[in-house]
């Protein structure tokens, strides 16, 4: 291993050591804060970094972006060499070591400069000339048979970068906008502040490309569910994210862990007979993405709707493994793995 890199690595296992224990995941930490919180340091962080790179995001030729956010990245470690630790000692205890790949730091660099180039992509979308991103949509031929069945189709977004804006792009431009299942958290920050003022910047330019945006309240996605349930019915196309954002997730094997999955899409497509699509949203260079849209996950609508949602969950789960494997700085997921020592394949 080269020097700098073991370096590197030696002073994030130190600086995380005196700062967390484990792997504990965030998302733990993060649910015991009061969602109702009015203001954080991170809203005015937030704020100041749309300001700054406003002019950045209209002026850089999007073609350097890569570029900026990587010599951005790289400055903020080499002053915080213990920013991201948490994330490297994550991919390195679920991706594992494999020599093909590229190290640990390389990944954390790539993924935490994406995270700029997102905010940029996002604020280039604003400029008044109408300008917008490269998007190769691949897989349409699975949409549009799923639609000519007339049953409606659920479009299970991976949890990737760039896939609340791009995704829904594709699909606008390919004629088949979505009605897409909203947090209301969903944007930069969970306070009223951020709430109020700042997630609307991500939110109004999402909604330019839906159908329709369905938010689900705050404690209870009941009422949204049914809204889609009937849309469902009528034969149109939604869309749903695949996180974990429920109480009793499935907990399906992936990489090293377990991976925790809400299976709310499955379970609306087996009961209004529509057709899930897993979705893919990948940056392949500055602006320039592609969207993949994979073939149905089969569902057995004689089974349970546990059973049903348990095992869609799995047959995503390992296709997605395939794809976190080639872009694992893309993928969002990283802090929401258990290491589960009674896992699938430990049973199996």
């Amino acid at each position: 291993m080269p020097q700098k890199q073991q370096n590197w690595e030696t002073n994030v296992r130190d600086a995380v050591a005196t700062t967390s224990s484990g792997f504990s995941p965030p998302r733990e930490k993060a649910r015991s804060q009061p969602l109702s919180r009015l203001i954080e340091p991170l809203d005015i962080c937030t704020l100041l970094s749309l300001v700054v790179l406003t002019p950045a995001a209209w002026i850089l030729p999007h073609r350097l972006w890569v570029k900026f956010g990587r010599n951005i990245t790289g400055l903020i470690m080499r002053l915080l060499p213990w920013t991201g630790g948490k994330l490297a000692m994550r991919i390195d205890a679920y991706l594992g070591q494999d020599p093909l790949r590229p190290t640990t730091r390389e990944i954390l660099i790539r993924a935490l400069s994406r995270y700029l180039e997102d905010t940029l992509l996002l604020l280039r979308l604003y400029r008044p000339d109408g300008w917008e991103p490269v998007v190769d949509l691949r897989g349409l031929e699975h949409l549009q048979a799923a639609f000519a069945n007339g049953k409606g189709v659920v479009l299970w977004l991976s949890h990737f970068m760039h896939a609340s804006l791009v995704t829904k792009i594709a699909m606008y431009r390919a004629g088949f906008a979505s009605c897409h299942l909203s947090h209301p958290r969903h944007g930069f920050t969970s306070t009223r502040f951020g709430m109020r003022f700042l997630n609307p910047i991500r939110i109004h330019m999402e909604n330019r490309y839906l159908k329709d945006r369905v938010t689900m309240s705050m404690d209870n996605a009941t009422a949204a569910v049914q809204v889609l349930r009937k849309r469902l019915l009528a034969g149109a196309i939604i869309s749903i994210s695949a996180r974990e954002l429920t109480r009793n997730p499935v907990n399906a094997q992936f990489l090293a862990g377990t991976l925790p999955l809400a299976i709310g899409a499955p379970s609306l497509a087996q009961q209004t007979g529509a057709v899930l699509l897993p979705v893919h949203a990948l940056q392949i260079n500055s602006c320039e993405f592609t969207v993949i849209i994979e073939r149905p996950i089969e569902l057995d609508a004689s089974q349970p709707r546990s059973i049903t949602g348990e095992t869609a969950a799995r047959k995503y789960a390992s296709r997605l493994e395939t794809v976190v494997r080639e872009f694992p700085d893309q993928w969002l997921g990283w802090r929401y793995l258990n290491k589960d020592a009674t896992s699938e394949r430990d049973r199996n």
